[in-house]
């Protein structure tokens, strides 16, 4: 059976270079396959630092991130190998990340209470805009 797409796990953070995210999807357009953006969380707090506290500001940069990553997809991405992009977890309680011993972390585009972060909004946006 010959292999007709392929997914990009996109656990990344705010520190991703947004160079690096182009690489890839260029790297990918070029393949000719679907592509599939799939398991997308923005870690804000990489190097697991404590005391954590999700500021405003990093809010803000998740919310970046989570767009760039659209905005390059779609970029790069001919319409026709666009198969679609996926979130990892409902929740920051919900996520790997966090139920992982010792770490803080607010990854999800949804807070703990289901409430929507500057990170849903960021996708949205992109999402909208095209």
């Amino acid at each position: 059976m010959p292999i007709d797409g392929v997914g990009l796990q996109m656990h990344i953070s705010i520190n991703t270079p947004n160079a690096g995210i182009d690489e890839i999807m260029r790297q990918m357009a070029a393949t000719g396959l679907l592509v599939h953006v799939s398991e997308v969380d923005v870690k804000v707090n990489p190097g697991n630092k404590t005391p954590y506290s999700f500021t405003p500001n990093l809010s803000k940069l998740q919310a970046e991130k989570v767009q760039y990553v659209i905005d390059s997809y779609q970029r790069y991405m001919p319409a026709a190998a666009q198969y679609g992009v996926t979130f990892w977890n409902v929740t920051d309680k919900d996520s790997w990340i966090v139920q992982q011993p010792g770490h803080e972390d607010n990854p999800a585009l949804l807070d703990e209470n289901y409430e929507k972060k500057d990170a849903y909004y960021g996708a949205l946006e992109a999402l909208l805009l095209k």
